[in-house]
């Protein structure tokens, strides 16, 4: 009896010792839970802070360290900005929603086996995502982020209107020159084309490469850096192609407007050389020489027009025996 009675008052210590023992653990445990709780929570809204602040700070400084490079894609009716603001946006969002989801990665951390018995309670590192994912300061801080982002593209639609200038130029640049000598053969039903017409083509690649030097890269706003400078390299090639194409255009116009002067002129001056013999031979010659004298008149326009094309060819230093 006394054996009974002294080992039921062991098992009642042993058993109150567990209980202490189990209740500091527990204790222990959401000391650790909570420490680790905050830490999690003030390191991921600390780091969207810290984003947001960097990307505010940087709006006047020349050097950025966080950025979005914006490329100008033409298109048949406007230049557009590639990537968009919905795009950059959705990075914004995205590069916040990963580090809600990092903090949380906890989760499957404290569901392993050899842990999960050590958590009687739901533990409070469990919902921090969802916790950061409901805080005002967080949802504070995105939506700031994103208003730097509209802020910024407000911005670069400004500059918008100074890049759409170069469309029209860019249009006419991305042309086959077929296509175009065509065009202005039909508008000007000229063919082969005038020194006028063509010193308008000259101008018109003149006007377009004083255009395309509004293409430079830029910064603009906090976040972004528009490269308007890799659209002018990539349609710059063109212009020397077209140049190219129109210098071959004069110099075979020219070409074939004095050779076609020589031919006249030499078979007329063989015509008034030979000298009448007989009447019908007189006859001949006075028909043959009042037919120059009224082909006169366009044998001067077209002396002039030659005039003219070689004018051209000295003005924008084609070469004669070129191409």
């Amino acid at each position: 009896m006394h054996d009974a009675r002294e080992e039921q008052f062991k098992r009642m210590r042993e058993l109150k010792r567990s209980i202490v023992e189990y209740s500091q653990l527990d204790e222990f445990i959401r000391l650790v839970d909570c420490i680790i709780s905050e830490t999690v929570f003030r390191t991921t809204l600390s780091s969207v802070q810290i984003l947001f602040n960097t990307l505010r700070n940087q709006g006047t400084q020349e050097l950025r360290s966080i950025g979005f490079q914006v490329l100008l894609q033409s298109t048949e009716t406007q230049l557009l900005f590639n990537p968009a603001e919905k795009a950059i946006r959705g990075v914004c969002v995205e590069t916040i929603s990963g580090c809600t989801e990092v903090a949380s990665s906890i989760v499957r951390l404290c569901n392993q086996k050899h842990l999960n018995a050590y958590f009687s309670k739901v533990p409070c590192v469990w919902n921090m995502g969802q916790v950061l994912e409901a805080d005002a300061r967080m949802l504070f801080l995105q939506e700031s982020i994103l208003q730097l982002v509209g802020h910024d593209y407000a911005q670069a639609n400004t500059k918008m209107q100074t890049y759409s200038i170069t469309l029209p130029h860019i249009h006419f640049l991305e042309r086959e020159w077929s296509d175009i000598l065509a065009e202005w053969e039909e508008e000007t039903g000229e063919n082969p084309l005038s020194s006028s017409t063509l010193g308008k083509l000259y101008i018109k690649l003149q006007e377009a490469h004083d255009a395309l030097r509004v293409l430079m890269a830029s910064f603009v706003g906090y976040t972004l850096w528009i490269n308007a400078a890799k659209l002018k390299t990539e349609i710059e090639p063109r212009m020397r192609v077209i140049r190219d194409c129109i210098d071959a255009t004069l110099r075979s116009i020219t070409r074939d407007a004095i050779s076609a002067l020589q031919v006249y002129f030499k078979q007329k001056s063989q015509l008034l050389s030979e000298r009448p013999v007989q009447i019908q031979d007189f006859a001949e010659y006075v028909a043959n020489y009042k037919a120059i004298v009224n082909e006169a008149p366009e044998i001067e326009t077209k002396l002039a027009q030659a005039d003219a094309l070689c004018d051209l060819m000295d003005r924008q230093l084609v070469e004669f025996f070129g191409g």
